[in-house]
């Protein structure tokens, strides 16, 4: 019987976390900086001592900045939902950074717009 999960356990928690970080995130709304945010993905240490949740915001830096403190202020309660989900020996310090992998693309997408309409 095939999971389709992640051979490397690392993978398989990050691939985890990320499922519920983005739950817990949605379902949040009450902060007005949250608003519109995509987490990304989210990627474990080998020790899977530390989570890394990638996000992004449209919208500028003030916005990312402000929706990356929000992000922090909630850490606890994620950490507290993670615990109640997922099945850990040692609970991973959580940091939040900004995905700029969106930003690259949408770059590289408006500049192909831009060579196309030219040619």
């Amino acid at each position: 019987m095939s999971r389709n999960l992640p051979y490397n356990r690392a993978d398989r928690i990050a691939q985890q976390i990320y499922q519920v970080a983005a739950s817990f995130i949605y379902e949040d709304t009450d902060d007005e900086r949250l608003i519109g945010i995509q987490i990304t993905r989210a990627a474990m240490t080998n020790d899977l001592s530390i989570a890394r949740i990638y996000f992004y915001l449209d919208g500028g830096k003030d916005k990312q900045e402000a929706a990356k403190h929000a992000l922090e202020a909630k850490r606890s309660g994620l950490k507290h939902k993670i615990g109640q989900e997922l099945l850990l020996k040692i609970m991973p310090r959580i940091d939040f950074f900004l995905d700029e992998g969106v930003e690259n693309a949408e770059r590289i997408e408006e500049i192909l717009k831009n060579l196309k309409s030219e040619v």
